[in-house]
């Protein structure tokens, strides 16, 4: 199965405008099959818990419930999830913070060319199979 062009993604960011030029590189990349989106962090869970997406982009400042703390519920309810912080400040160290607290996979930069972008998403995809991949071929081991 292709990880990336069969992904179910979940783009959570208050700017609608911001949203949909997500979904549309992704789409023209071929990455994704399945779009939801959220205009903020309590959007996010309740989305999240109905369509358990494959991974999550989601922005970190935004009104009613911020992504960092949208992020830390949501990887309390499922350690499993993949998310992938966006962010318009660069600080090294509100970075570490962030994804410590949040248990996020990846962070970008909104000011990252799209390139990046689609890179972290790839790459966060990929791993997701292979890791699927590898519990799956050690159970059928078990099996044996």
């Amino acid at each position: 199965m292709n990880a990336l062009k069969f992904s179910k993604i979940l783009i959570v960011n208050d700017d609608k405008k911001e949203r949909q030029f997500i979904k549309n590189k992704l789409k023209q990349n071929g990455i994704g099959v399945f779009y939801h989106e959220a205009k903020n962090g309590e959007e996010a869970i309740k989305k999240y818990v109905a369509y358990k997406p494959h991974l999550i982009i989601m922005d970190i400042l935004m009104d009613h419930m911020d992504g960092i703390t949208a992020a830390g519920i949501i990887m309390k309810h499922d350690p499993n999830a993949r998310i992938i912080l966006i962010t318009e400040k660069e600080n090294g160290d509100i970075q570490q913070m962030a994804m410590k607290k949040s248990g996020a996979i990846g962070f970008v930069l909104k000011s990252a060319n799209t390139a990046e972008l689609l890179k972290t998403i790839s790459i966060e995809l990929t791993a997701q199979t292979s890791e699927r991949q590898e519990k799956r071929m050690k159970r059928i081991a078990s099996l044996n």
